[in-house]
């Protein structure tokens, strides 16, 4: 770990030098026991950590160390263990790098138990993976990162990031990610487990392996049966498919949502509505199709929400009685409240003017204001803009403002309190 940091501190004061001047000196193992206090007893710092701080206590200023990552002082490390250590089941997870303005980083967790190394959790938002075995390994990337250029100080005194060439970086100090990497690249299937299939995936993802379209296209086209047999790592694949936007995958996946097979139907569904977002070209038969799971299923069917979504970009306005259907329902959970929402977009879209008075209704006397709200926003996408519609928007804001003490209750109009 020496040399590596050697390498960073030589690169950041030729290359930083503002940023290196924000490292703070070192602490003692006596300090850094200090400020945890009664956790000290609990919890064994990571040898690896300890000399990480010795070497310097973090970064006096919101500033990035690496990528756009600053290196916290152990003091804030140690607050932030605090604040979440009762999610941790025994572990207390120092951030030592985090995100500038977001809640994502590295973690490095003490334990009951003395540790050498320990795994770099990369943490983001409530998602984790360990992006290296040891903080050695990160801190080694994080050297070979600088000196090969996916680190660049820009005009504003901050990094800016080559991602392509730092996830490659990562993915070499991690051998078991390579070597899953390596399988896939190698079409060797049977010898990934579904995590490391997904992984897989998502490291050639984000190194833009230019293969990585057609591997999707192999192994979905390879049996038909995949979705049933195997539906984890479908699924997977699936995803990456439609996060590269690969228009083969849509293709695929417009067909699979009318399949018998409802998990496999399911998928389709919710990728082609959520997760792509190049143009989705629906076909009438597609819209047809629609239509009619639409009218022959219960309104409270799960995909009906899905439905709606890709009725609403479809821009064929034959869908408008399949989704007044969906609005008539009542919304009694919900997921028929969020169906009944997807609906009023799609008719909002679709600039369904015969649907004006159905969306009226419903912004006026409907029991869920989110429901109320979004008829208001599918009546102004309809061209209305008129009395009513301003009086049903100004009782959902009304409504919103007293829930939240802003509005006292006698009051009638949304005026800010003073």
């Amino acid at each position: 770990m020496r040399n590596s940091l050697e390498r960073i501190r030589i690169w950041l004061e030729r290359e930083a030098p503002h940023l290196a001047a924000s490292l703070q000196p070192g602490l003692s193992p006596e300090n850094m026991h200090q400020i945890m206090g009664p956790k000290s007893a609990q919890y064994r710092i990571p040898d690896e950590v300890v000399e990480l701080y010795a070497w310097r206590n973090g970064q006096g200023e919101d500033v990035p160390f690496f990528d756009v990552l600053r290196f916290q002082p152990f003091e804030d490390a140690v607050a932030y263990a605090n604040l979440v250590e009762q999610y941790f089941n025994g572990a207390f997870p120092l951030m030592v790098f985090q995100e500038l303005n977001y809640d994502a980083g590295y973690q490095f967790r003490c334990g009951p138990a003395e540790q050498k190394s320990a795994p770099a959790y990369r943490w983001e938002h409530g998602d984790e993976r360990i992006e290296t075995p040891s903080l050695t390994d990160l801190l080694s990337a994080v050297a070979e990162a600088f000196e090969g250029g996916a680190f660049l100080p820009n005009d504003l005194g901050e990094l800016d990031t080559r991602e392509d060439v730092w996830h490659s970086i990562l993915v070499r100090h991690h051998p078991d990610r390579l070597r899953g990497m390596n399988a896939l690249l190698h079409r060797q299937w049977a010898e990934l487990s579904t995590e490391q299939l997904r992984d897989a995936f998502h490291d050639l993802v984000q190194i833009n392996q230019t293969e990585t379209a057609a591997l999707v296209r192999e192994y979905l086209g390879d049996s038909p049966n995949r979705p049933v047999r195997d539906f984890e790592t479908f699924q997977a694949v699936l995803s990456t498919g439609i996060a590269i936007q690969d228009e083969w995958t849509r293709d695929f996946a417009v067909s699979l949502a009318f399949s018998r097979a409802p998990r496999g139907r399911r998928e389709a569904l919710m990728s082609l509505a959520w997760s792509w977002r190049g143009e989705l070209s629906l076909t009438a038969q597609h819209v047809d199709g629609l239509i009619d799971q639409i009218m022959t299923s219960p309104a409270s069917d799960r995909d009906n929400r899905e439905r709606a979504m890709l009725l609403g970009v479809s821009g064929d306005c034959r869908a408008v009685p399949a989704l007044l259907r969906l609005i008539d329902e009542p919304s009694a959970d919900c997921g028929s409240r969020d169906t009944r929402i997807a609906a009023l977009r799609a008719l909002g879209r679709l600039r369904a003017v015969e649907a004006r008075q159905v969306c009226l209704t419903v912004a006026e006397t409907d029991s869920d204001p989110g429901t109320r709200i979004t008829a208001v926003r599918a009546l102004v996408d309809l061209g209305f803009e008129d009395a009513p519609v301003e009086a049903a928007a100004m009782a959902y804001f009304r409504e919103m403002l007293r829930r939240f003490g802003i509005l006292a209750e006698q009051d009638e109009t949304p005026t800010l309190k003073r």
